[in-house]
């Protein structure tokens, strides 16, 4: 959907990597990264958009993301390094279960 709207510089970081072998298969992505977010791993390089997209679940019940995902999006917000722009849940996104979308700008 980005593609279509005229981003033609997208990167995907995903710690699974048959979500990765299946975003390939689109060819859009420029780059694609088998990472969890950390502090050690956001590739941004210069200004743009950061979309971040789950199932809404997983930052309730998967260890990588509980209490852990959001606060280190609000501490990279509180390093200057992005503003959140949107968190927004979606009804039945994927599966019957709710998702969320968090959009940022990288400063």
């Amino acid at each position: 959907m980005l593609y279509k709207h005229g981003f033609r510089y997208i990167d995907a970081l995903e710690p699974a990597e048959g979500m990765l072998e299946k975003a390939k298969k689109h060819n859009i992505y420029n780059r694609l990264l088998c990472e969890f977010m950390s502090d050690d791993v956001l590739p941004i390089d210069g200004e743009g958009i950061i979309v971040i997209v789950m199932r809404q679940e997983y930052l309730e019940n998967t260890e990588a993301y509980k209490d852990k995902l959001e606060p280190l999006m609000k501490k990279i917000e509180n390093n200057g390094l992005w503003k959140k722009i949107n968190r927004r849940v979606v009804e039945e996104y994927s599966f019957s279960k709710s998702g969320i979308i968090f959009v940022y700008k990288v400063l």
